[in-house]
């Protein structure tokens, strides 16, 4: 399985990458947002992890053009808050999961895996938020 994740801050993707690194998940590249299309062209990621906080890129953007890829990789959207719009607009946009940047280290592992696996991550926080919402369009409750 192979896994990749870009973020503005170096600092950031070495965390990322020691915590998945050490969860025996291969990390075949990191790029910050302006190189994210090309290093997954030449890398061919199962798994890319996207951080929503990028200065150099338009983060739903770069979502739509990299799911219209042929062969795209899984993506999970990597954020420090769990803005409801946001998620589903970025699932909508094709991303298979959300995740906050504060994802304890060794629950980060799991969603990655079943992200590889074709599966859903979104974090239990986002997913009981969304749950709070009444919807809009739909049946009425009783």
């Amino acid at each position: 399985m192979t896994a990749h994740r870009r973020s503005p801050s170096g600092r950031f993707r070495s965390g990322f990458e020691l915590i998945l690194v050490s969860a025996d998940i291969e990390v075949i590249a990191t790029a910050s947002g302006c190189d994210a299309v090309e290093t997954v062209r030449r890398e061919r990621p199962d798994v890319l992890l996207l951080n929503v906080w990028m200065p150099d890129v338009d983060r739903l953007t770069l979502l739509r053009e990299l799911r219209a890829r042929p062969d795209p990789p899984v993506v999970a959207m990597l954020t420090t808050f769990d803005a409801d719009a946001y998620i589903l607009t970025a699932l909508h946009c094709g991303a298979a999961g959300f995740l906050l940047n504060d994802t304890e280290p060794e629950r980060l592992a799991q969603p990655v895996r079943t992200l590889a696996a074709r599966g859903v991550a979104l974090s239990p926080q986002g997913v009981a938020d969304l749950a709070a919402q009444s919807p809009r369009d739909g049946p009425s409750r009783r």
